[in-house]
């Protein structure tokens, strides 16, 4: 229990450091990140009680930098301690964030040169041109389904808990869960939000299988957000999404979904009619003058990661847009969590803005 215990905090270690140092610009060696706690080293930190820069005070902000994009924990799925080999994969996968960084200091430029104050069908169609970008980049997986729709018939689903292979772990076909192995901070990043998402179920008292997400539009309009799943409707939401994938030609032997346990949740997303909704709100929201404070910058994260199109890389994208279109309002990036998208999918609205708020607040006073 003791080492289990160790190796978990080792893990969130890694992550924070990953999270501090990449804001700093620094890549360390793999045996230092696991051998020293540093403190979070944000460099914008000085503008953070700014709630709003008028136009001409916006067209002098210092624009998007890759070190305002935290590399996800779900990317790391090296075990503690990193080798040389992971430590140069790591560094490889931040890589793209230069692609982030130079996608949005464009959309931040195409906004500028309106001339005027960019209307919800400007940033409808930047948020749509970045994903169309992000299309068209190299993909490190032929198989990603970037250019594929999100639809009620195809919608996405995911799955929370001690779901992720460790390093070293083996399917067990008969169990359907990974066997042995040591954690990663991807298999612990899961692991969290499954638990976050479980308490959902027991602090709203809901004793079924079924956890309806709503989120709140202006106007205090309520819609259907995602929905979280456990128990027979999560096994059959696995079952129906492996026929579509299945019928639609893909190889779906090697598709490994664990077996639903209580710690094992999914999440479903929205209805297509919905996530119009809620998206259209985001794009209402940033383009609604007046100040724009760091809650309405959450307000606007939580409905964009809520109402994905894409079945690949609307994380990537929405992450780059967000990051475009605080720098473009409030002058800044907030700072971030690395796994806001997981958090977006798993919690609360009004919790997930104040975390997101309480994040950004806790960097300025590191």
């Amino acid at each position: 229990m003791q080492i289990a215990e160790a190796l978990k905090t080792d893990l969130r270690r890694v992550v924070a450091i990953l999270e501090a140092d990449y804001r700093g610009g620094i890549v360390r060696p793999a045996e230092v990140m696991v051998n020293r706690v540093v403190d979070l080293d944000h460099r914008n930190a000085g503008s953070l009680n700014r709630t709003d820069i008028p136009a001409d005070q916006r067209l002098r902000s210092n624009g998007v930098k890759e070190s305002d994009f935290p590399l996800p924990a779900r990317v790391l799925r090296f075990a503690v301690p990193f080798t040389k080999q992971a430590a140069a994969e790591v560094a490889e996968l931040r890589t793209f964030a230069r692609w982030q960084a130079a996608a949005a200091n464009a959309m931040i430029a195409r906004l500028r040169a309106l001339g005027r104050e960019p209307t919800p069908e400007d940033w409808l169609a930047e948020y749509r041109r970045l994903m169309d970008e992000r299309d068209t980049k190299k993909r490190l997986d032929p198989d990603s389904l970037f250019d594929t729709p999100i639809t009620d018939d195809y919608p996405n689903i995911d799955q929370f808990g001690p779901v992720v292979a460790g390093e070293g772990s083996v399917w067990d076909f008969e169990k359907r869960q990974y066997v042995g192995g040591y954690p990663t901070p991807a298999s612990e990043n899961y692991r969290e939000i499954g638990e976050l998402a479980v308490a959902r179920f027991r602090i709203a008292g809901i004793p079924g299988d079924e956890l309806q997400n709503r989120v709140r539009l202006s106007g205090e309009t309520e819609v259907n957000g995602n929905r979280i799943l456990r128990g027979e409707s999560a096994e059959q939401a696995i079952r129906d999404h492996i026929e579509r994938g299945a019928a639609r030609g893909f190889d779906v032997s090697n598709w490994r979904w664990s077996a639903v346990t209580p710690e094992t949740p999914v999440t479903f997303t929205a209805t297509e009619a919905d996530r119009r909704l809620i998206l259209q709100d985001a794009v209402d929201q940033l383009a609604r003058p007046g100040a724009f404070t760091t809650e309405e910058w959450a307000d606007a994260a939580y409905k964009l990661f809520q109402s994905p199109e894409r079945k690949n890389g609307s994380d990537g994208v929405i992450r780059t847009y967000l990051a475009a279109a605080a720098a473009y309002r409030m002058g800044r990036v907030p700072v971030f969590p690395h796994d806001i998208d997981l958090r977006a999918m798993t919690m609360e609205q009004r919790d997930f803005v104040k975390y997101v708020v309480d994040h950004d607040a806790s960097a300025a006073g590191a």
